[in-house]
């Protein structure tokens, strides 16, 4: 715990320096995501006068904008990753070359201990896998929360009761997810340590075969290892159940808040409240 809070604080210190350009990439992705819900509110404007009381306004127009909106949405999310992975990459450079400086001036001692495969993964291999997985970390929280915001921000101003509905579907739809995911783990636990066991048979038989034909106890072995290969086989089975279960749950939930919040909506057109736009 005490290692990964030192390491912590010191990619930490190697973010600091590029403090201006993440700053940057933050305003483009917040930006970006700002343009998510002018995209559904253009689609609502265009279904209620485009298919009901007729175009208000040029029929050329239509392509030009939603393009427009399309491409200035990506150019920003585009400039956001840029400036992302621009700073993640100066601090990776930064940390070559201190890894770099420190094993030329290290104690003789270290390369005792230290081969040269050993130190071309700790100076390249690792920053980059490092670099790899904090950028795609950065850029999907960053991104995904302000467009999360945004778009929520906008359902609740069009019609909170469906997005009220939506919101509960979702944690039922969390929670089937893990009570699915929780038994995986336990089959998957299960099914590794039946595996072992049958491996182990296995390499016990290959290494005593004298012994065994010696105490004539080839039909013990056998049955032994037919008990756990049919354990292992139920195993997995119940792990293959198991993946299986998670795409029919997560539909069947989904259908349950997709038939709600259609009903709720039927039943405020019904009464003049909601339009098809913004449904």
């Amino acid at each position: 715990m005490a290692d990964d809070k030192n390491t912590s604080k010191r990619l930490l210190n190697y973010a600091r320096t590029q403090w201006r350009m993440l700053v940057i990439a933050l305003f483009f992705f917040v930006i970006g995501a700002a343009a998510e819900p002018i995209l559904p509110a253009l689609f609502k404007k265009l279904l209620d006068s485009g298919f009901q009381s007729g175009l208000q306004y040029p029929l050329w127009l239509v392509p030009i904008v939603i393009i427009g909106l399309f491409f200035l949405r990506g150019l920003f999310n585009y400039a956001g990753s840029y400036a992302t992975n621009h700073a993640i990459s100066q601090m990776v450079l930064r940390l070559r070359t201190d890894l770099m400086r420190a094993m030329l001036r290290a104690d003789p001692k270290l390369f005792t201990t230290v081969g040269p495969g050993v130190a071309v993964s700790k100076i390249i291999n690792d920053p980059q896998a490092a670099s790899q997985l904090l950028g795609g970390a950065i850029i999907s929280i960053v991104r995904d929360s302000a467009t999360l915001v945004f778009l929520v921000a906008y359902l609740v101003y069009i019609n909170w009761q469906l997005t009220l509905i939506a919101f509960i579907s979702m944690p039922l739809l969390g929670i089937s997810v893990k009570l699915v995911q929780k038994r995986l783990r336990r089959v998957g636990q299960a099914q590794y340590e039946s595996q072992i066991r049958l491996a182990s048979a296995v390499d016990d038989n290959a290494r005593a075969w004298q012994v065994v034909r010696t105490f004539d106890a080839v039909d013990f072995e056998l049955k032994r290892f037919i008990q756990e290969a049919v354990h292992y086989r139920r195993m997995a089975m119940k792990q293959v159940a198991s993946s299986a279960l998670v795409t029919p749950i997560t539909q069947v939930v989904a259908a349950i808040g997709i038939s709600i919040i259609i009903t709720l909506a039927l039943w405020q057109a019904s009464r003049g409240e909601a339009t098809i736009g913004e449904f």
